[in-house]
């Protein structure tokens, strides 16, 4: 994990997290280098991954800016194919920098829609967002050791594992 600083992307297929006959050993393994890295992680499903949709996680903080930059840099391309939605987490940080965010994706993608919610239940409100869309990808500087949590202790039933779903996270 400590030479992952030295990469630019982690990518892992989806499958691994959902074999139904994976050890403890690999799991914690596995657990334990996605919490160590220090470059960006992409999950993506193991067939040929599409999306329809980007959606992007601001939450005002250098990091979740440093994940969208990071993305752009990475894969420009996707904004310029995709539908992109940006969810703004409504804070004192949101409110000053979202406008630079803003200004930041026009020039990748002239097009994109805004929604924002609010940090007493946005994850729920996330979600219930991305349950809408049918292939998308999640780019977010947010809550990293929630989302690998969620994939690795909620393997059969996390949100991000089922169907044509992708996350990018720094």
């Amino acid at each position: 994990a400590s030479d992952s600083m030295f990469s630019d992307l982690l990518v892992i297929g989806k499958s691994i997290f959902t074999r139904k006959y994976s050890d403890k050993s690999s799991i914690e393994i596995l657990e334990s280098t996605l919490s160590k890295a220090r470059c960006p992680i992409l999950l993506l499903p193991n067939e040929s991954p599409s999306f329809k949709n980007i959606v992007i996680l601001f939450d005002g903080s250098q990091r979740s800016f440093d994940a969208i930059k990071l993305f752009v840099y990475l894969s420009a391309d996707q904004l310029k194919k995709n539908k992109v939605i940006l969810f703004t987490i409504v804070n004192e940080h949101t409110v000053v920098s979202e406008k630079n965010v803003c200004d930041y994706l026009k020039v990748h993608q002239p097009f994109f829609s805004v929604n924002r919610i609010y940090p007493d239940n946005y994850y729920n409100e996330l979600l219930s967002g991305l349950s809408d869309l049918d292939e998308f990808l999640l780019v977010t500087g947010v809550s990293r050791q929630e989302n690998i949590e969620d994939v690795i202790s909620n393997r059969e039933n996390s949100f991000y594992l089922k169907g044509n779903r992708s996350v990018f996270m720094l």
